[in-house]
């Protein structure tokens, strides 16, 4: 008898998911809605960023379902051109070039429905769910499905409807993952969107996206294509909020399906991580984000100048007292790692028992706060906090860098030569913002000690 794994159970919104941490999310966030507040919605750098993230969604999302591959210079070629088929070369994909522009223009209208649902403010229903079926689909003629014997074989897709026979796949182990059966399928669903509605409005959007994904998952209402129309709604969710499209890239395919394996468990805290961490790398990427105008018209970029140039003469009072406040907070992010350094030097010195010295040093720069206001790279260095050890002649330094964003909104924290570095925004409350930052803190002193250790 084959094993089973029984995915589908009936759809509940628990206090497990409400209690989910969003602070991966919560602590870059306000820096994002200061930005968004700024930009209008017919701006030429808003319509140009969201096409660009429509795109890359269109592409990934296929890839990620393995419908087809397409190599990643041509990759960035479409999310920054758009699709022409023209574009493509030999091998730059696996199937032919009809069909994946069939798919990817397909997906591409499929996020533009989601994008005018949001601004017409229509509610979720099962009606709009099959209508995004059937535009995701709509050049998609069969699914994949097994006869009484197990054998594969290809079934006519039913567009814009619901399963009427059981898609159950097979795990690489011989596993039959069991999702919801057809008869129930219509019940799980008005269930599930009677949910979203009841809870949107007093839980976290970040943690509804999320648990809507992975319940709309485990009903798997459609023959195919549940992934991707999951990954729209999510996208839903994400836009009425004025955050990003969700977009699973092609290298974060296992750490997406292992997350969703752990919520199959009743473990969602790993999916809402991984949710976040998508999120917020689209807002660091955004905040940094410099667009190329070269193709637009005059008037557009005339546009852009208009509004810089807005922007430049706003009042200098605020900005004094702007200074004033990110002074104010770098302090306090200086004196929390310092004291995050501190704790772990004392913990080293008392294991060392005196066979090595071990002391901390600080380098700042609290008064220059307006020169970098001019710098023309991300983040420029605010303050070191510098653990140095001596040993037979030897010295070992540790340094954790405390990096200030042009704009006074974002602040990195690195260590050493490591790439990895936590932002966070200083526009709102820094309190909530220090579990994290500590928990990074003592991930990089761990690897950094390490390297020390094979020094050694």
């Amino acid at each position: 008898m084959k094993k089973t794994n029984k995915i589908w159970k009936p759809v509940e919104f628990s206090t497990v998911w409400k209690n989910c941490d969003t602070s991966i999310l919560d602590d870059l966030s306000a820096s994002w809605f200061l930005k968004r507040e700024k930009w209008k919605d017919d701006s030429a750098e808003y319509i140009e960023l969201m096409n660009r993230l429509k795109r890359e969604h269109a592409i990934e999302t296929g890839i990620v379902e393995r419908l087809y591959s397409l190599d990643i210079g041509i990759t960035e070629t479409f999310i920054k051109e758009g699709f022409k088929q023209s574009y493509l070369s030999h091998n730059d994909t696996n199937i032919p070039e009809d069909d994946l522009m069939n798919y990817l223009n397909d997906h591409e209208q499929a996020i533009n429905f989601v994008f005018d649902v949001v601004k017409e403010e229509r509610p979720f229903s099962n009606s709009f769910i099959k209508a995004l079926h059937q535009l995701v689909c709509r050049n998609q003629k069969f699914a994949e499905g097994r006869d009484q014997f197990g054998n594969r074989l290809e079934i006519p897709l039913l567009r814009g409807k619901y399963k009427i026979r059981e898609n159950n796949p097979t795990g690489k182990d011989g596993t039959v993952i069991k999702y919801c059966p057809p008869e129930h399928v219509d019940a799980e669903m008005d269930n599930l969107i009677r949910l979203y509605e009841e809870h949107t409005s007093n839980v976290h959007q970040l943690i509804m996206a999320t648990w809507f994904h992975h319940a709309f998952t485990t009903i798997h209402p459609f023959q195919d294509g549940n992934g991707r129309i999951a990954r729209l709604l999510a996208s839903l969710i994400f836009i009425k909020y004025d955050l990003f499209p969700f977009t699973v890239n092609r290298d974060e395919r296992v750490r997406y399906i292992k997350g969703l394996e752990q919520a199959d468990k009743g473990e969602p805290q790993d999916l809402v991580d991984y949710f976040a961490a998508v999120q917020k790398q689209n807002i660091e990427n955004t905040l940094d984000l410099e667009l190329e105008f070269a193709g637009d018209s005059l008037e557009a970029v005339q546009d852009i100048f208009a509004q810089k140039v807005a922007d430049l003469k706003e009042d200098e009072e605020r900005k004094i007292e702007e200074r004033k406040e990110v002074k104010r907070k770098l302090t306090d992010i200086y004196t929390f790692c310092k004291s995050v350094m501190d704790t772990y030097k004392n913990d080293l010195e008392k294991k060392i028992k005196g066979n090595a010295k071990v002391y901390l040093s600080t380098k700042t720069d609290l008064l220059n706060l307006s020169e970098y206001q001019n710098r023309n790279f991300k983040f420029a260095n605010y303050t070191d906090v510098i653990i140095k050890f001596e040993l037979d002649k030897s010295k070992f330094l540790i340094d954790c860098y405390i990096m200030l964003s042009g704009n006074f909104k974002i602040v990195a924290i690195a260590f050493g030569g490591n790439k990895q570095s936590h932002t966070f925004s200083i526009a709102d409350d820094f309190e909530p913002k220090k579990k994290n930052i500590k928990k990074f803190m003592e991930k990089q002193l761990t690897i950094e000690l390490a390297k020390i250790v094979k020094q050694l």
